[in-house]
């Protein structure tokens, strides 16, 4: 049992890192380490409980840039999309759905890494200090129609719903509209408090917070709060343009989740 708890205990010290400085990933990262350990269930429940931790604390580092008509309609979008969620469960072969989802998040990354490499790069630097520059004065605000954010809300709904991955379509949404990495991680902060904290009240509702999940959740949190300090001093100096392939990065993750998922299960 100390085994299970002390890889708990890594696997949100890792989640906690990636999580202040992307905006999005602990679960991603913290759920497969706990699989090594715990069953899925409980590791799920886990997630739950310790994922409204990570975005207390992207809220309590972040939350005066956060915009609050981003945070609405990214939330009134989620709504829809996970009921489409569940009812896809219902109706669809999970495995397939896994492996196009997966696919499809690959080629977004290799598209999105071929246009980087085809494009003359143009003095990033200079527009990494501007950017910040901006940060530090008036702050910027995040680009997309209420429209355009609602179906972003809505697709992480979808896949929260489906594969229980709802951050990585917020990724591609921040990327794409090249939100400024402060701003992004106040609004995933709220969005995430928001939303895990109505699948936690569920899980606790349907009686599946048990004491094994107290305990793993115990060990978790002080990793996590580790790997968030730990993790603080990278959040402050990494250059907007590295952000931007970190979120990359944690869709191609997300993808490989998802394969890994569709060809291992029985």
């Amino acid at each position: 049992m100390e085994i299970e708890l002390l890889v708990t205990l890594a696997a949100w010290f890792l989640g906690g890192f990636v999580n202040i400085i992307t905006g999005i990933g602990g679960n991603l990262v913290a759920l497969p380490v706990m699989l090594l350990a715990l069953d899925f269930g409980v590791a799920a429940v886990v997630a739950c409980v310790v994922g409204i931790l990570l975005g207390i604390m992207l809220v309590l580092r972040f939350w005066r840039f956060a915009d609050a008509r981003s945070v609405l309609w990214l939330s009134l979008g989620a709504l829809p999309g996970l009921v489409a969620g569940v009812l896809c469960l219902k109706y669809l072969h999970i495995v397939w759905l896994e492996i196009f989802l997966g696919l499809v998040l690959i080629a977004f990354v290799a598209w999105e890494w071929f246009l980087e490499h085809r494009a003359v790069p143009s003095a990033p630097e200079e527009a990494d200090s501007t950017k910040a520059s901006c940060t530090q004065g008036t702050r910027p605000k995040p680009s997309g129609s209420a429209r355009l954010l609602a179906i972003w809300g809505s697709i992480s709904g979808l896949f929260s719903g489906v594969v229980g991955l709802g951050g990585i379509p917020l990724a591609v949404c921040v990327y794409l509209n090249h939100w400024d990495k402060n701003v992004a991680r106040g609004i995933l902060g709220v969005f995430f408090v928001l939303s895990v904290g109505l699948a936690t009240g569920l899980d606790v509702a349907a009686g599946l917070v048990t004491e094994e999940v107290v305990h793993h959740s115990l060990a978790g949190i002080p990793g996590m709060l580790l790997g968030t300090l730990a993790g603080l001093p990278v959040a402050g100096r990494i250059p907007q343009r590295l952000f931007q392939r970190c979120l990359l990065v944690m869709v191609l993750l997300g993808a490989f989740s998802l394969l890994a998922r569709a060809f291992l299960q029985p």
